[in-house]
């Protein structure tokens, strides 16, 4: 190796030598089957050596920067390659500078050197046309492979900049809505108390419709951070009975439920649990919106609870229709549903809170002279390490 006798503020400057990085160059340049198989994808990738020198990089990335050959960019490193304009402040270049501390791009590589680990995270780069500051924003990946005694870490980099910014409008939407649908039902819920007699039932009923409105929203918006993984669990002590009250009364005034009933299992056995009561009442919600769906008019759909010992206690739904055999095994995907285009997020979502987020169970039977029943099995206070005298 080179030894780096300039001083650097963050990262080892020490590069190949001419002859070593030649070497590691043709291993992948004469490897057919190697370049055939990182030139198929259309992700961005190049692989680095220890030095974190570049000594490969596919047709996607090469394609993305805009240069015909990439011979000029092997033996550099990712910041010379990209034009990073903090690659150029010191004289040991990328990697060097006070600024390449806090370069994720950076770090994400030292961390996959340092312990010969996959890692992965968002990085924001700045590149450079040539006359004008460019930044990428990529979800980045690297991952250690190894030949001989050469170690080489696959770098791949997928575009999120168009990701991020639907991100940051999806936020801007939902605060702005959530707060003007809140403020409409508020006016309306003073203008309620100012009526009497059929106006004020009229009222009362658009008060609920902007309230089903309002539910509406903040369901898709937990589930879109659900999705991003940055929705915040909040546990808290509530009463199961209270719960199943709470959630036969969402649909009521629907029209899925004017012929239909909803109705609580006298045989439950009702106790104090801990979650996090918004996830498990959307949960539940859309386990009683789905029952309510599949049953003609005149049916009742049950809900119930019952504790299952050993810390663990379930929520669940039952109604008199059956799922066909074919429909069950996709009952949880994505998007898939039997009632067409716009749906398929209920079941989705159930599986998506209620096991990643809550930490349970969701699933479901479905046999022809029994009905369906979905249910929620959940961990109670103790499983969670959470102790209250109430429980």
């Amino acid at each position: 190796m080179e030894d780096g006798k300039l001083a650097t503020f963050h990262a080892n400057p020490v590069r190949r030598g001419r002859e070593d990085l030649q070497r590691q160059i043709a291993y992948f340049r004469d490897n057919q089957l190697l370049r055939d198989a990182f030139d198929a994808t259309g992700t961005m990738l190049m692989i680095l050596n220890d030095c974190r020198q570049v000594i490969y990089v596919n047709k996607a990335f090469a394609r993305e920067l805009g240069v015909a050959d990439e011979l000029h960019l092997l033996g550099k490193r990712p910041g010379e390659v990209i034009g990073c304009p903090n690659a150029t402040t010191e004289p040991c270049g990328c990697g060097a500078s006070r600024a390449c501390r806090d370069c994720a791009a950076v770090n994400l590589v030292l961390q996959a050197i340092a312990t010969n680990a996959g890692c992965t995270g968002d990085v924001v780069l700045t590149g450079s046309d040539g006359s004008a500051r460019i930044p990428f924003q990529f979800h980045m990946q690297v991952h250690p492979m190894c030949s001989g005694t050469d170690s080489f870490f696959v770098v791949s980099l997928v575009d999120a900049s168009d990701q991020a910014r639907r991100r940051v409008l999806e936020r801007v939407f939902f605060h702005d809505i959530t707060n003007t649908t809140g403020a409409l039902k508020g006016i309306i819920g003073l203008l309620k108390e100012e009526a009497d007699g059929e106006l004020k039932d009229n009222m009362e009923f658009i008060e609920k419709v902007f309230q089903g409105l309002l539910d509406e929203i903040l369901a898709q918006k937990q589930l879109l951070e659900a999705e991003s993984q940055e929705l915040t669990i909040v546990r808290e002590i509530f009463c199961s009975e209270d719960m199943l009250n709470e959630v036969s009364r969402l649909y009521e005034w629907q029209d899925i439920a004017k012929t239909k009933r909803v109705k609580l299992d006298p045989g439950s056995i009702f106790q104090e649990c801990v979650s996090d009561c918004r996830l498990v009442k959307r949960v539940l919600g859309n386990m009683v919106k789905n029952a309510l769906e599949a049953v003609p008019a005149g049916s009742c759909v049950w809900l119930g609870c019952q504790p299952l010992g050993t810390g663990w206690f379930k929520f669940w739904v039952h109604n008199e229709g059956h799922i066909r055999e074919d429909v069950q095994y996709r009952i949880f995907q994505r998007s898939f549903s039997t009632k067409g285009r716009g749906h398929g997020l209920g079941t989705y979502s159930m599986k998506l809170l209620g096991e990643r987020y809550l930490g349970g169970k969701v699933g479901f039977v479905s046999e022809k002279d029994r009905g369906t029943t979905f249910f929620l099995i959940l961990p109670c206070g103790e499983s969670l390490g959470i102790v209250d005298t109430k429980l």
